[in-house]
């Protein structure tokens, strides 16, 4: 086989070549996606063992999130320096190194510290994994060729969701880690054997006055997030300076890309009318699609009580549905207009977390299996189609620039949303518990004598606990329907950004 670069402008491998490239990719793929639906199954479990707070224990997937923030945007220049092949190799085996030291993590600050870490070496992985797919098709397959990439990337969590459970049961949380390490060994096999070459450019500079400040204001807002309701938002010093310090950078960096002779992000990428909105239908679908993924194992462990093992099966059913979304998007891209099916998708994902938001303690686990699947079908179907729209139109040689930027505003938009809304499902789970403990008070006859504090002894201690653990059982159920109910609204914001793209027109070609 040969190992010569395909051409620029996309010219096909041939047939051999592309289903060995492609299997390759899509385990190399397999293995960071899995990773992180892993990872939310375990995080219930790993905040008992860190004796984490919720907002604490999601720094464990947001931490991921800030690590490829910071390095997804270099897989351009790092890819031109030394080479799109041996980047790929560097950052599957980095992956897998770093994945084992994170099994054996004894504290939340060092796992922290490693998922950080798994997050930078990992993130130039789906942006080299998408642009070799795009290379080795021709323009007018891309759009199938993406659907059949994401496609296969559904494969993993499916077969490794279900067993996660018992893995956990048998050697903890630490066994999820070493779960995609199979996935890991084929597809660092397969690059060096299928992957074509390309020839570096040493001299390729990068902008690292654009990088700092780009990854300077999102951790500031990352912060600001995640700790501003513990410090109490605006009436909190060190939030309003984190926040004026974002700003300032972001401000900055805008001046900087306009101006600079070699920017981090060329300017004339925003030129480009799909992938300008692209990026904002995609931040809007990363938080608010992908924030599931962490609130639906929280939910069914904390408040719902299922065996971790029944929480993989759902996940993976969720995983099953998000596989047949694609199968039918691979289906229809060239058939019919890809905004009709984000927007028929995104309907999809609304209803899903509408019929969610009017769940309760007493809901059975049959009756979970249809919204997650819809919810499941919708996010693949959408991911696709925002995919293969956003890159599509970009010209071959600012892939290499617009893809990391591309899953880097999916990754910021996974993280602020994961942030977002685990912030206001703690400040609503306080105002419920502070609104429902009103009503338990000594003069509410309504309730049993023994709660409302009547005969000789009061109400026991042993009594009072019950009371106080039931209101925040109600209280957290509460406040997951509310958080259901922004994650729906805010959704719908993807219908109108989709149809602010241009029709690519497979349709008339494919």
């Amino acid at each position: 086989m040969s190992t010569e670069p395909q051409s620029p402008d996309g010219a096909p491998a041939s047939p051999r070549q592309r289903a060995l490239i492609m299997g390759t990719v899509i385990l190399a793929s397999a293995m960071y996606s899995g990773d992180l639906s892993l990872v939310a199954i375990a995080i219930p479990h790993m905040q008992g063992a860190f004796s984490a707070t919720p907002d604490e224990i999601s720094w464990v997937a947001t931490a991921f999130v800030l690590g490829s923030a910071g390095m997804i945007v270099t897989t351009g220049w790092l890819a031109a320096r030394i080479g799109a092949k041996r980047l790929f190799l560097i950052s599957i085996a980095s992956f897998a190194t770093l994945s084992i030291l994170a099994a054996q993590a004894t504290t939340l600050q060092e796992e922290i510290l490693l998922r950080l870490g798994m997050g930078a070496v990992g993130a130039p992985i789906q942006p080299l994994c998408q642009m070799i797919v795009m290379n080795a098709y021709p323009r007018e397959q891309h759009g199938r060729a993406l659907a059949r990439w994401s496609l296969g990337i559904m494969v993993s969590p499916i077969i490794m969701l279900p067993a996660s459970g018992f893995v956990i049961d048998m050697f903890g949380w630490s066994g999820v880690f070493y779960m995609t390490l199979p996935f890991g060994a084929l597809a660092f096999l397969g690059a060096i054997a299928f992957v074509p070459k390309a020839q570096p450019e040493p001299n390729r500079n990068l902008d690292w006055l654009g990088l700092a400040l780009l990854i300077a204001m999102f951790a500031l807002l990352q912060f600001v997030l995640s700790r501003g309701a513990r410090l109490d938002w605006f009436d909190s010093g060190l939030v309003v300076g984190a926040l004026a310090i974002a700003a300032v950078c972001a401000y900055v960096l805008v001046l900087h890309v306009a101006t600079a002779r070699a920017p981090l992000v060329p300017p004339e990428l925003f030129r480009n009318r799909n992938f300008s909105f692209g990026l904002a239908a995609t931040f809007v679908f990363g938080a608010t699609n992908m924030t599931i993924i962490i609130l639906l194992p929280l939910l069914q462990r904390n408040q719902l009580g299922y065996p971790v093992e029944f929480v993989g099966i759902i996940m993976a059913v969720r995983m099953m549905g998000s596989m047949l979304g694609q199968y039918v998007v691979a289906v229809l891209i060239s058939r019919v207009d890809p905004r009709h099916l984000i927007a028929a998708a995104t309907l999809c994902a609304g209803a899903s977390t509408w019929i969610m938001a009017g769940w309760s303690l007493d809901v059975a686990p049959l009756q979970i299996l249809l919204p997650i699947v819809l919810h499941g079908i919708s996010g693949g179907a959408t991911w696709v189609c925002l995919n293969s729209l956003t890159a599509s139109t970009l010209d071959a040689r600012l892939r290499p620039h617009g893809i990391p930027i591309y899953f880097l505003t999916f990754n910021v938009g996974f993280s602020f949303g994961v942030a977002a809304t685990l912030t206001y499902w703690s400040n609503s789970t306080q105002a419920n518990y502070a609104r429902l403990g009103e009503y338990v008070n000594l003069f509410n006859r309504s309730l049993p004598a023994p709660l409302a504090g009547a005969g000789k002894g009061g109400v026991d201690p042993a009594t009072t606990a019950q009371i106080a653990g039931e209101i925040t059982r109600q209280a957290s159920m509460i406040a997951y329907n509310n958080t259901f109910v922004v994650i729906t609204i805010a959704s719908l914001l993807v219908i109108p950004l989709a149809y602010l793209l241009k029709d690519p027109g497979w349709r008339r070609r494919g």
